[in-house]
């Protein structure tokens, strides 16, 4: 993210009202980096089934680290689309055209998994412009990675946002080869582990060497967050990193030559946070962890 240890600090907070949601996808062009910093408006109320969160900002660094005016995504963006939340928070970079690619989802909680839509929106011009790629419907929240050909996308969703529904929890996983135009998917994948109780999002990355890493609570509500590990057609291998509640994993790279350990960031409960600070659902402390990858290789 920038240079080590580097925050995005207050000078940016006038740009998010109060319960905003702040996510990032990072774009390498030639020497410097791009950041796509997406905020979600929800005027103080909660949000969700309405469409009344918005995808409507983003920031852009440039190559002497000064952050450009904020830029309203939604104008060129179809009304659907334009109606979603940011979903997880790295985008990918297709090399061949330096097309960027991140996940919107419809921040529907219902038992219908029909009501739930994901939009996978596209910039051919560095984030300048934004239009639909492909809008995937029975979807939730949803992960894409660059795969090691360089030019397919693997995507990795929760199936629904609504806690304790129906079976399967199985997720939903899907390749395109076009440039994020259009997703094969898969429902109820066999190639992914589950959803718990409350299916959660994911994060993805890949190694050097092309193994790819994916972060999820894997047991009860919400809890027992592992790293797993793909490496093409063999058995999975996982890693545990709490026993604890977990919302919401993101895993990051250390060092492009880093093949030691990654880092992996949650939200999780915070026991000793003061009475009445209602701190035990998951979602009011964020926990950091390095993850050897000993055990994943």
């Amino acid at each position: 993210m920038g240079s080590p240890g580097r925050l995005l600090r207050s000078s940016l907070s006038d740009l998010w009202p109060t319960h905003a949601t702040l996510r990032f996808s990072l774009a390498k062009q030639t020497t410097d980096y791009a950041f796509t910093l997406v905020g979600t408006s929800h005027e103080g109320a909660a949000c969700g089934n309405d469409n009344g969160c918005t995808l409507h900002r983003q920031c852009r660094e440039g190559p002497d680290g000064a952050w450009e005016s904020p830029v309203n995504l939604a104008p060129t963006l179809d009304p659907e689309c334009a109606g979603f939340l940011q979903g997880r928070p790295v985008g990918v970079v297709i090399p061949s055209t330096g097309r960027l690619l991140m996940t919107t989802w419809q921040a529907v909680f219902s038992a219908d998994h029909a009501a739930s839509h994901i939009c996978v929106i596209k910039s051919d011009d560095g984030g300048l412009t934004w239009s639909r790629g492909d809008l995937i419907g029975n979807t939730s929240e949803a992960s894409l990675v660059l795969l090691e050909d360089n030019s397919t996308v693997y995507l990795n969703a929760r199936h629904t946002a609504q806690e304790n529904g129906a079976l399967p929890w199985g997720r939903v996983t899907g390749y395109s080869t076009d440039g994020g135009d259009n997703f094969s998917v898969t429902f109820n994948s066999p190639h992914s582990p589950p959803d718990t109780a409350a299916p959660s999002p994911t994060s993805m990355i890949r190694l050097p060497g092309g193994v790819l890493l994916l972060a999820l609570p894997t047991e009860g509500y919400h809890g027992v967050l592992r790293v797993f590990s793909s490496h093409d057609n063999g058995q999975p291998k996982s890693v545990l990193v709490s026993s604890d509640l977990c919302y919401h994993p993101t895993l990051t790279l250390l060092r492009p030559n880093n093949r030691s350990a990654v880092a992996v960031a949650w939200e999780s409960s915070a026991p000793d946070a003061p009475p009445g600070a209602n701190c035990t659902t998951g979602s009011c402390m964020v926990r950091y962890a390095h993850v050897p990858l000993k055990g994943l290789l």
